[in-house]
């Protein structure tokens, strides 16, 4: 398993997660109905809102798990958060950073990821809007729009909070 670094400005995003108030605001309705739409619309069991924090990954919303927290070492989020396009890994158990990852090799036995970086309004990356399956599967272009206007409406309800 390959950890994920810090991100750049790792600081800075941490004090806009903080400041945000989204790691006090616990789960919220407004937050759900995405998830819970973005798991009806791909067909998958997991779909989940993060916000990723100095050591844990803060679960905002997730439709098809029940779990507030992971270990940030652990996440898949934590290596969403790096870099600017989503992330997308058809098949866990095929990549080096993940295929030895608990996550992966244990419950919830996670094959494919669709992670999409979401930030507040001050450009902080503070986590991401990812899809899950317990089965290895492509992921079309169309499909990768949806998770690009999801992820966005996620940043507009993140701007009501300025």
């Amino acid at each position: 398993m390959k950890l994920a670094g810090l991100h750049p400005d790792e600081q800075r995003r941490l004090q806009s997660l903080r400041s945000s108030g989204l790691l006090n605001s616990g789960k919220e309705e407004r937050f759900d109905r995405l998830t819970r739409l973005a798991r009806s619309l791909y067909n998958l069991p997991v779909a989940s809102i993060s916000l990723v924090g100095e050591d844990l990954l803060h679960i905002k919303s997730c439709a098809g798990l029940d779990v507030d927290t992971v270990p940030r070492d652990i996440s898949f989020c934590a290596h969403t958060i790096l870099q600017t396009d989503p992330l997308i890994v058809n098949d866990m158990q095929q990549d080096e950073r993940f295929h030895d990852n608990p996550l992966v090799i244990a419950a919830p036995f996670i094959r494919f990821y669709a992670g999409y970086p979401v930030q507040l309004p001050d450009g902080a990356t503070v986590g991401s809007f990812c899809l899950m399956d317990h089965q290895p599967r492509s992921f079309s272009a169309h499909e990768m729009q949806i998770l690009s206007d999801l992820a966005a409406i996620v940043e507009d309800e993140f701007k009501v909070l300025d």
